[in-house]
């Protein structure tokens, strides 16, 4: 009979899950699982330790208003990242030894939670822009800096301005061109590099989700300009790396410091594909990503948002870059009527659907047996 129960309470959980917990006439609220993922460039994902995501913080809500669709407006910090420090090796040694990091990272800010369908006062529904021409650029050269994002609206126009901030410290340690000299204990016989351990550490909010138009630039100081004396594996914890710089010795000069200036643009439910010319010498890079909206009407279910940045690294480096978050939402009222789930929660849709479809599964088999 306890069985019993509890597969009915589940039932009721599934079902006011999929309907959206239609009781509700007004606002209410929502677990968020999910992540934030960050790509910067063709290449890089930041954060650099775990592949570009950061997952929501413990806990996270999310208050939603409406119908078809439904605003939403995320809890203040819901992906979070605490400081990890990580240090990777880069696999070409022509120009970058290195990239070390330890960053805090925080969506969303006080302010700038809210995601709704409708017209945007701010940008057309479809849009093609390059930095200093937010409409109508017909080419990747078409504004003041190479690069191009173009939107195509996903329905009922759902999106809106939202940021991931950034701070902490960070070196990225470069070749210096043409720097080698000196004896080298690493490679008896050569030379060993010099290196710029250029510094990008208080990044600040990030570009992605900007509403059109605004820019954010980055001047970041001039950092310590060393010879490598010695590379190899990485120390632990992070022995599974190989390539890391193990020991340096100071020389004369300081690196020629750096930053960028960012061009952003904001959230979609729709199709974004952004291109840039990431230096003078490479062909253009594409990056493509296409948000959607699973939700039911009052606000149950999956939700993925993309948006872009172009930007320009003052060493003449242009670069697009694509955020992705992914949510399922799942209503804290269906949770609170579901005693049987209390003690663990609602993870998701999908978990609560596959637990209710195995639970009758093996009532019928033993019905069979």
């Amino acid at each position: 009979m306890r069985s019993l129960k509890n597969f009915l309470s589940l039932v009721t959980a599934v079902t006011m899950l999929g309907l959206g917990w239609t009781s509700t006439a007004g606002a209410a609220d929502y677990f968020v699982f999910g992540q934030w993922h960050q790509q910067r460039g063709k290449t890089v994902g930041i954060p650099v330790g775990n592949g570009g995501n950061i997952n929501q913080a413990a806990s996270a809500m999310a208050t939603q208003m409406g119908t078809g669709p439904a605003t939403i407006v995320l809890e203040v910090g819901a992906f979070a990242r605490a400081a990890v420090p990580f240090t990777i090796p880069i696999a070409s040694r022509t120009t970058i030894q290195q990239l070390a990091t330890s960053f805090n990272f925080a969506a969303p800010q006080a302010g700038n939670q809210t995601l709704a369908p409708g017209v945007k006062a701010s940008r057309p529904a479809n849009f093609s822009a390059c930095p200093g021409q937010l409409t109508g650029c017909a080419t990747v050269n078409g504004g003041t800096k190479n690069g191009r994002v173009q939107y195509t609206a996903g329905p009922n126009n759902f999106g809106g301005s939202m940021n991931m901030l950034i701070d902490g410290s960070g070196t990225l340690s470069r070749v210096v061109p043409g720097g080698t000299g000196g004896a080298c204990p690493a490679a008896p016989g050569g030379n060993c590099p010099i290196v710029d351990h250029d510094q990008i550490g208080g990044i600040g909010l990030q570009a992605p989700g900007f509403s059109p138009g605004l820019t954010d630039i980055n001047s970041l100081p001039a950092g310590a300009r060393v010879q490598v004396l010695a590379t190899g594996g990485c120390p632990a914890p992070l022995s599974f790396l190989q390539g890391c710089i193990l020991s340096s010795t100071p020389v004369a000069g300081t690196g020629p410091g750096g930053g960028s200036t960012n061009y952003g643009f904001p959230w979609t439910t729709g199709k974004i594909s952004a291109t840039a010319t990431l230096g003078p010498a490479t062909p253009n890079t594409t990056l493509v990503q296409t948000g959607t909206d699973m939700r039911t009407s009052m606000g149950s279910g999956r939700l993925t948002l993309v948006g872009s940045s172009v930007s320009q690294r003052f060493v003449g480096v242009n670069y697009v870059s694509i955020d992705t978050i992914t949510m399922t939402l799942a209503p804290v009222a269906a949770a609170a009527a579901a005693p049987a789930l209390a003690p663990v929660g609602i993870a998701s849709f999908t978990a609560l659907m596959a637990l209710a479809g195995g639970y009758g599964l093996s009532r019928r088999n033993r019905r069979n047996r």
